[in-house]
């Protein structure tokens, strides 16, 4: 019997968002996995893939070393990856479309626009973080936080932040607004580059497929 196709998932809001799409697609699980439990690999019923759900900052890691042939990963850490790395390994198949938000800079509203000498910027997408400021010429010091970004300049620890906001209200209720959009974001299913060459037939097929489902519920 062939070995299963595995594939490294985000745990959390991707994950749940991925489970009807990767059903269409032919990946038949044998129970529904219940939000925030404890299980971290699950097995299709046909033992035809293997579902590694791992931490979103984990995905690009784990198909880009060959422990999983696929992922499911949000754009803002495949931007991430991309600036870190280059991309080294990893080749983007299929925007699915879902967990759908917008990676923004921000900062207070009732701050001057261009704060004088070096800014402070917390962020938890550190190369992108600093790539963009380079690219625009703006001195930066760059603090690296995990979450709860918006407390940040709320508590004027810094001058701005980069971070994903879906609606704005969390940004908003916190005195703070976007200054600039960087990239809307949504998951993108990605791809070992050896593992396309080694495994070609079986994950065209699946990206096939979820193209599809991506598609059907898009129309």
């Amino acid at each position: 019997m062939a070995s299963p196709l595995t594939v490294a998932v985000a745990k959390g809001r991707i994950f749940q968002q991925s489970l009807p799409q990767l059903a269409a697609a032919g990946v038949e699980l044998p129970a529904a996995p219940v939000a925030g439990g404890s299980t971290l690999c699950l097995d299709s019923v046909d033992r035809a893939y293997r579902l590694l759900i791992v931490r979103g900052a984990d995905v690009a890691t784990y198909v880009q070393l060959g422990a999983a042939q696929l992922g499911v990963i949000g754009k803002d850490m495949l931007l991430e990856h991309a600036a870190a790395s280059d991309g080294a390994g990893l080749c983007e198949l299929l925007d699915l479309g879902i967990a759908r938000c917008r990676l923004v800079r921000a900062a207070r509203t009732d701050a001057p626009e261009s704060p004088l000498g070096l800014r402070r910027v917390a962020s938890k997408y550190v190369a992108l973080a600093r790539s963009f400021y380079a690219e625009r010429g703006i001195q930066m010091q760059l603090i690296k936080l995990h979450g709860s970004m918006e407390l940040a300049p709320f508590c004027n620890f810094v001058h701005e932040i980069v971070d994903i906001t879906d609606t704005g209200t969390t940004l908003t209720s916190h005195g703070l607004h976007v200054v600039d959009e960087i990239a809307p974001i949504s998951a993108r299913l990605v791809a070992n580059k050896a593992a396309l060459r080694s495994d070609t037939d079986a994950i065209e097929a699946l990206c096939e497929r979820l193209s599809s489902a991506v598609g059907s519920a898009d129309s």
